[in-house]
């Protein structure tokens, strides 16, 4: 069915261990300015970062609601440093993004602007590493890897202005200005994870009020890597705490009757320290007066494997310049015989891509360096008897291409 926008997002997102889903979603005019929906990676209620004018926060059929105590025209830091935040749909009506608002909400993936906002504060999106792909519905001038604008695109491969005539086809967006439709966005997943390594499990040993026992896990990670433990903690409610840090800021703190899954995803390559603590402080009953971790361990995302669609309306189309770029998850790439024409640097800097697979037995015209700077590349799979055309005409290609029966 076509279905014709003149206003919508598309943002994505890397989750890196369950992959990255690139969604669009309309903005509900007359959603009132009182609410913001959003999702969270555990199904839960965000703990938010500050509380003023806050009603209630919720959640339930997948999606959290935050309940204001009247209308506003600026959002404020409730979701800032939160770990745990996916999505957001900001409300029509919000004029400006204030600074810090999302600050290193590292797995925030997906976020709809509204057409009212005007302004986004400094820092407002720094560390959302997993911001991939963004449409501008506001007019702002966003432009890809800007700093400006709360870097907003800093971490983004394009940041896209909403085309006029752009049609939703599933998960794609195809631009009609041209006769032949462009592919501009997509939308994959990820194939799974693989363990890489694992730690030795803790248990406090301190029973004596004004104690803290604690270790440190020092981790080296890469882009989609996952490093998790479950923990557990009795003691008395409010008293005798566990607590994890990473890098010196505090994620979880818990006493009582509690346990939990902890996991940290890296959102691109570095070192973090996880302290994990035990304080006891005062209580005099109740609960065995322990933490403990277990199961420790760093698992590594196996890739995504990103497959085109078949066709545009049973018709041909190409794919458009910059359509993915510095990306350190694909791994393959199945192009089908309906793509024509492959735009500049379409795939550049895919750092992980090792296989490609193209079904057309004539081969679609390719600008430049559509697959410069992948590095892993080592096969572009081409139909049998179209081996020389590609040698031919992807001839910068030529030493990875050999024939495939499909």
């Amino acid at each position: 069915m076509k279905n014709i926008l003149k206003t919508f997002t598309i943002l994505a997102t890397l989750f890196f261990i369950t992959g990255c889903n690139r969604e669009f979603e309309l903005i509900d005019e007359n959603r009132p300015v009182t609410e913001i929906h959003y999702t969270t990676k555990d199904n839960k209620p965000a703990e938010l970062y500050t509380h003023n004018g806050v009603i209630t926060n919720t959640y339930s059929d997948d999606s959290g609601l935050l309940l204001l105590d009247g209308s506003i025209n600026s959002l404020g830091r409730y979701f800032s440093q939160n770990s745990q935040l996916t999505s957001i749909t900001i409300p029509n009506g919000i004029e400006i993004i204030e600074n810090n608002a999302f600050y290193e909400c590292s797995q925030l993936a997906k976020i709809t602007i509204p057409k009212s906002l005007t302004s986004i504060g400094s820092n407002a999106f720094k560390y959302c590493y997993s911001l991939k792909l963004i449409y501008n519905l506001s007019g702002l001038n966003i432009q890809a890897g800007s700093t400006n604008h709360g870097y907003i695109a800093c971490y983004a491969n394009q940041v896209l202005n909403t085309p006029e005539g752009a049609e939703l086809i599933g998960d794609y967006v195809f631009h009609n200005e041209d006769e032949t439709p462009t592919l501009i966005g997509a939308n994959y997943t990820s194939s799974g994870v693989n363990l890489k390594i694992t730690y030795n499990s803790w248990t406090s040993s301190n029973k004596t009020n004004g104690s803290t026992n604690s270790k440190t896990y020092t981790v080296n990670g890469s882009t989609g890597d996952k490093f998790s433990f479950y923990w557990a903690v009795s003691s008395e409610s409010g008293y005798d705490k566990f607590s994890i840090k990473v890098n010196g800021s505090e994620v979880l703190n818990k006493s009582g009757e509690d346990s939990g899954i902890y996991e940290y995803t890296f959102a691109y390559n570095r070192s973090i320290e996880v302290v994990v603590a035990y304080t006891k402080d005062g209580s005099t009953s109740n609960g065995d007066d322990e933490a403990r971790i277990s199961n420790v361990k760093l698992t590594a995302n196996q890739g995504i494997d990103l497959e085109l669609p078949e066709n545009y309306k049973g018709e041909s189309y190409a794919i458009g310049d910059n359509f993915i770029t510095n990306d350190n998850l694909i791994q393959s790439i199945t192009i089908p015989v309906s793509v024509i024409n492959i735009g500049y640097k379409a795939f550049y800097n895919c750092n992980k891509l090792n296989t490609v697979y193209c079904k057309a037995t004539t081969p679609p015209i390719i600008e430049d360096a559509v697959f410069n700077n992948c590095d892993n590349l080592n096969r572009i799979y081409v139909p049998m008897e179209s081996v020389s055309l590609y040698k031919s005409g992807w001839s910068q290609y030529s030493e990875y291409i050999v024939g495939y029966d499909f």
